[in-house]
């Protein structure tokens, strides 16, 4: 209802965050589970998340329009009965002329599959090869079937134009964009008349509930981040770039991730031509816990000090004067509206103010104070709060004990004064 982009994010990251542990360890289960000892065992993510992910897929795979057939033959069909996984996907498929039976596999094994993508381009045949290839998760049966795997894909050009999607073999003309099905262990696709290589933008929107592996420079995941319209990927590819930034910082290795980083989201914040609350999570890195994930020895106090150095070289990068005139401009039409716009608006700001407060912490203190003061709402008065409790400053205890006599009778709102003090890193 708000922004589809934002929505993807935080369903994937929950995804990814909950459920993709859940599929790698000893407590691995499918989706269809074929026996359970007592029915509390259902209430898994992999049951409620993954699940909802297939049926998703499943969308994504037939597209708007054939999905919403496919969805009105199994209402015809089932309304008033019991149905099963194999009606879903027989009234789905027979809709859209197609079988969709192999997607019962999905169903059936535990795991999260892994899809590795490496491209190749033939300057003389003006053709780029794309070679996907799909493993099992580990502890699959051996011998087992390769999953299918829709995997939506667009390609780029190297300033950034989405191109056609002219695949050797294939009726198709003037597409853009393309849903292919990885249903065997690898697969090669020809795309012609090109003129250089492009930058393949990969399992757009998240297509499918794997993990995706690629051979991107970081040139090439900056141009993603620059361009591609998709939001998730445009996400996907600054998350992957940050990522490769804080190893660089942490290893001690000269790198170009972090300057290719923050160029490109010098880019978006001056370019104005990303919604608001997108912008929001472009700007924000990968967190403690998805970069201790990726550590053999987690240092949590070294993690933290590596993040903030991240952020803080994105603040300088950005610069004082277009972070503050940014705030004031976003500032100048702070509501308490629900509607989409003010609630980006209000994301946006408040990212804004935390950039601004690594660079100048006086000025960023200033507009925090008038902010928890002025605040039209609870949204921009807790957001003035954690800045100004991260600041550790007599402003941030003043505001904290307003706070607290503020809202003594409310016991949500305590619970919020406790969550931004319990949060706020503070001083050894």
């Amino acid at each position: 209802m708000n922004s589809a982009s934002l929505k993807r994010i935080e369903d994937v990251s929950l995804l990814r965050r909950a459920q993709f542990p859940e599929d790698a360890g000893p407590l691995a289960h499918p989706v269809r589970p074929a026996q359970y000892s007592e029915i509390n065992n259902f209430y898994t993510a992999t049951v409620y998340e993954k699940g909802a992910e297939l049926v998703r897929m499943l969308a994504g795979r037939l597209g708007p329009d054939g999905f919403r057939r496919g969805m009105d033959r199994y209402f015809e069909r089932n309304d008033g009965r019991a149905a099963t996984l194999e009606d879903f996907l027989a009234a789905l498929g027979d809709a859209n002329d197609t079988d969709l039976m192999p997607y019962l596999a999905w169903y059936g094994h535990p795991g999260t599959p892994r899809v590795r993508a490496h491209g190749h381009y033939d300057a003389a045949r003006r053709e780029y090869t794309l070679k996907l290839g799909q493993q099992a998760p580990g502890g699959a049966k051996p011998g087992r079937a390769p999953l299918p795997i829709p995997v939506k894909l667009a390609l780029f050009s190297r300033v950034g134009e989405m191109l056609p999607l002219q695949l050797v073999g294939a009726s198709t003309h003037d597409v853009r964009e393309s849903v292919v099905v990885l249903d065997q262990a690898e697969r090669q696709l020809v795309v012609g008349d090109l003129d250089e290589a492009p930058v393949p933008s990969l399992l757009r929107g998240f297509s499918a509930p794997v993990i995706m592996e690629c051979d991107y420079t970081p040139a090439e995941l900056a141009l993603l981040l620059a361009h591609d319209p998709d939001g998730f990927n445009r996400w996907e590819a600054g998350q992957l770039l940050a990522t490769r930034a804080y190893e660089s910082l942490r290893d001690g290795t000269a790198g170009d991730a972090s300057q290719a980083w923050r160029d490109a989201l010098a880019q978006l914040f001056n370019g104005g031509s990303v919604e608001d609350a997108l912008l929001a999570d472009l700007l924000t890195p990968p967190g403690e816990i998805e970069l201790a994930e990726r550590e053999s020895t987690v240092d949590p106090e070294r993690i933290h000090e590596l993040r903030q150095t991240l952020q803080h070289q994105l603040a300088e990068q950005l610069g004082v004067e277009a972070l503050a005139r940014r705030y004031q401009a976003l500032a100048a039409h702070t509501t308490i509206g629900l509607d989409a716009a003010s609630q980006a608006r209000r994301r946006l700001k408040r990212r804004v103010l935390e950039l601004l407060e690594l660079c100048d912490a006086a000025q960023a203190r200033e507009l925090a104070t008038a902010q928890y003061r002025e605040a039209p709402g609870m949204t921009d008065r807790l957001a003035a709060l954690a800045v100004l409790v991260r600041g550790q400053s007599g402003a941030g205890d003043h505001a904290l004990l307003d706070y607290r006599q503020r809202y003594a009778a409310n016991a949500l709102a305590l619970d919020k004064w406790f969550a931004v003090q319990a949060q706020n890193p503070g001083k050894a």
